[in-house]
C-alpha cells in the first residue's frame, strides 16, 4: 500500500512541477503575442475594415490580479485579439419593436484567444462574427490544443493570426453564400479535435463493420471450396 502511494505522490508531484512550468512559459508567450499584435494594429483603414482590432490579457482585464497574492504563474491565463463593432451600412427595422426607428446592421464578437488549462497548456481558439439578424452555425473551432506556450513561437502565432483574419471573412454576413469561405469553414471544422474524436469513433464502426463483413464473406468462400470436389488434372 505504502508502495502505491508513493507512487502515486511522485506522479502528482511530477505533473504538478510540469505545469508549473508551464504556467511560467505563459508570460514570454504572452509578450510574443503582444509582440505580434504591435506588427499589426497600425494598419489603418484595413484594421477598421474588420472593425477595429484590439489586444487584451487576463493580467490587465481581470479584477483578480488586483490580489496581491494573484500572479501569471499560478493562475489561469488568457490573452485574447478581439474585433469590435463592424458596421456593414445597411439599416433595418428586423427584430425592431419600433418600426419607425431603423437600426443599424452590424456584427462583432470575432476574435482569436489564447487560453490555458490547469495543467498550463494552452488552447488557440477561433470565435465568429455574430449579429441579431444572423450567425454561422459554430459557436467556435479549436485551432490547437494541449500546446506547451514555448511551442507558440511567434512564427505560429502569425499563421495563427492570419487564420484568424481569414475566418473574419467567412464569418461575416456579407461573405453569405460564398462557396470557398463555407469550404474553409469545413476544414476548420474537420481539424477541431472535438470532431476528430468524433470522426475516430465512426472510422472505428466502420472498420468494426467491415471486418464482420470481411469475416462473413471468407467464412462462405471457405465453406463452398470445401464442399465442392475440384478435379485432378
Amino acid at each position: 500500500m505504502n508502495k502505491a502511494l508513493l507512487s502515486a505522490e511522485l506522479k502528482l508531484r511530477k505533473a504538478h512541477e510540469k505545469a508549473f512550468i508551464h504556467r511560467v512559459n505563459w508570460i514570454s508567450l504572452e509578450d510574443r503575442i503582444s509582440e505580434v499584435f504591435a506588427e499589426i494594429e497600425t494598419l489603418g483603414s484595413a484594421n477598421d475594415e474588420l472593425g477595429t482590432l484590439y489586444f487584451s490579457c487576463s493580467k490587465n482585464t481581470n479584477p483578480a490580479y488586483a490580489k496581491p497574492w494573484v500572479y501569471r504563474f499560478n493562475s489561469l491565463n488568457q490573452a485574447q485579439i478581439s474585433v469590435g463593432w463592424r458596421r456593414l451600412g445597411v439599416w433595418h427595422t428586423i427584430k425592431s419593436e419600433d418600426f419607425s426607428q431603423p437600426k443599424e446592421a452590424m456584427e462583432s464578437g470575432a476574435a482569436i484567444c489564447f487560453s490555458q488549462d490547469i495543467t498550463g497548456k494552452v488552447m488557440v481558439l477561433l470565435c465568429p462574427y455574430t449579429s441579431d439578424l444572423a450567425k454561422v452555425n459554430e459557436d467556435n473551432f479549436i485551432l490547437f490544443y494541449g500546446l506547451d506556450p514555448n511551442d507558440l513561437t511567434k512564427r505560429k502565432i502569425r499563421k495563427s493570426i492570419k487564420t484568424f483574419f481569414r475566418y473574419c471573412t467567412a464569418t461575416s454576413m456579407i461573405s453569405a453564400g460564398n462557396y470557398s469561405d463555407y469550404i474553409f469553414r469545413l476544414w476548420l471544422g474537420l481539424r477541431d479535435i472535438r470532431n476528430r474524436k468524433i470522426q475516430k469513433i465512426t472510422i472505428f464502426k466502420l472498420l468494426e463493420k467491415l471486418g464482420i463483413f470481411v469475416l462473413a464473406a471468407a467464412g462462405v468462400w471457405a465453406t463452398l471450396l470445401t464442399g465442392n470436389k475440384w478435379p485432378l488434372w
